[in-house]
This record gives C-alpha cells, structure tokens and sequence, in this order.
C-alpha cells in the first residue's frame, strides 16, 4: 500500500519595488516660504516719485494764495504776505521763540506769552458794512466799516487775546497796530463812545481771555493786525481775495 507524502507549502518571495531617487530638498530664500520675486529697482523709484508729487500737490495748497508784490490794492484782489513775517502758528516746546509769529485770518497766531486772534464777523451787520475775503473757498468777514452816525470811516476789528505764561501778562491796547497793502502803520483810536471796546489795559493769567473791539481809521486794503509783546511780535495776516 502506497503512503502519500505531504508537499510543503512553497513560499513564493514578492520582488521588492524598485527604490525611488530621492527627492532634491527645496531651496529657501532668507524669508520664511518659497523666494519670491524681486521687485525691479524702477518700480521702487517710480513709486517713490508718485508719492513725492501727491505729497507736494497736498501740502503745497497750504501755502497758495497770494499775489506778486506788484499787484494792485483794491478789492477783488488777492493780497498775499509782507516779506518780514515768519509763517509759524505755535513755537515748538523747548525752541527760541522768533520776532514774528504770523498766522493767517481767520487762526490764531501763539506766541510765548500771548496768544492773538482775529474773529470772524457777522456778513450783514445793521449799522455798518462789511468787508469779506475769500479765505480757501470759504467767505470770511474780517471788519466793519462805513456804520451808520458816524463822521469819519473807522474800521471795527473784534481781536482775542489770551494768556499763555504762567504769570499775569499785561495787555496794552496801544500795542496793537494794522498794518496796511499801501505800507501805512495805524495805530489804534481811542474812541470812548465804542461799546465792547478792547480795555486799554487788562492783565491775562494762564488761558484767561479777554476780547472787545479794536478800532483804527480806515484802512483801505488791510495787509495784517499786530500786537507787539515784549521782544517778540504776534501777527494775523489777511490772505485771500477781498470781496
């Protein structure tokens, strides 16, 4: 009797995949991420250039305004700045003050004592007229003039002033003066029969102000109102086209 003998089972090996070629690492720039593109230097300059000029347009409407020096003094003209004024409105902590500290109608112009300011007026007062400059598109009345019952023209200025030190500062009304386009100097009136008028002498404390009415005879064109305050002088300038 024959005996059948058990065949083992054949293991049959799998091939192993063909091993892969590694992968080149990525190259890195000296920023986090992939490189990205350098941007030319003409675009840098290009828009460096763009922003200088919407800069200058910006900043240089401040300043726009006046007229040549020839121009003529009558109404409907634009009267620009004298030539002995500095254009600053506040002087920087710390830094010495100058002889003029000149700002434009209808801002105010900050010393190191004082502060001064023209305000604006009424466009149609009952008694007297008007007299307006067009200030950056906006209609500005500067004075009175021409009022009614009275003899000669004077002009009605209504002037602020306060104190900026930390001691009393004396006010003088004498030291105002309206300087004007034709080169005259007036000097203040003293008109006693003026309500409101501007105290021949008051003392200002720290952010203490005191306004009233400064008078002066007529001025013609009005180039600026000063008040002289020790060494320095303060300044508000009529720019702009007078009406």
């Amino acid at each position: 009797m024959t005996q059948r003998t058990q065949k083992k089972p054949v293991r049959r090996l799998r091939p192993e995949p063909p091993s892969r070629a590694p992968t080149p690492p990525r190259r890195r720039g000296p920023l986090p991420g992939n490189r990205r593109r350098s941007v030319p230097w003409w675009a840098v300059a290009l828009v460096a250039i763009v922003c200088g000029g919407v800069l200058w347009l910006v900043l240089g409407q401040e300043d726009e305004g006046g007229s040549p020096e020839g121009a003529p003094s009558v109404p409907g003209t634009e009267v620009g700045a004298d030539k002995d004024t500095d254009v600053a409105g506040e002087v920087p902590a710390g830094s010495k003050p100058s002889a003029t500290v000149a700002s434009r109608f209808a801002r105010p112009a900050a010393g190191e004592r004082l502060e001064l300011r023209v305000l604006s007026l009424g466009d149609d007062p009952n008694r007297c007229q008007a007299a307006s400059l067009r200030v950056a598109g906006e209609v500005r009345t500067a004075y009175h003039h021409e009022c009614d019952g009275r003899d000669a023209d004077v002009a009605f200025f209504l002037v602020r002033m306060t104190g900026l030190a930390a001691d009393p500062v004396t006010v003088d009304v004498t030291a105002f003066e309206l300087v004007t386009k034709d080169g005259r100097r007036l000097a203040p009136l003293d008109l006693a029969d003026v309500a409101r008028r501007f105290p021949a002498e008051i003392a200002l404390g720290p952010d203490v102000s005191r306004k009233g009415w400064v008078v002066f005879e007529d001025p013609g064109v009005p180039l600026s109102l000063r008040y002289a305050d020790a060494d320095q002088e303060l300044a508000i300038r009529f720019m702009g086209t007078w009406l």
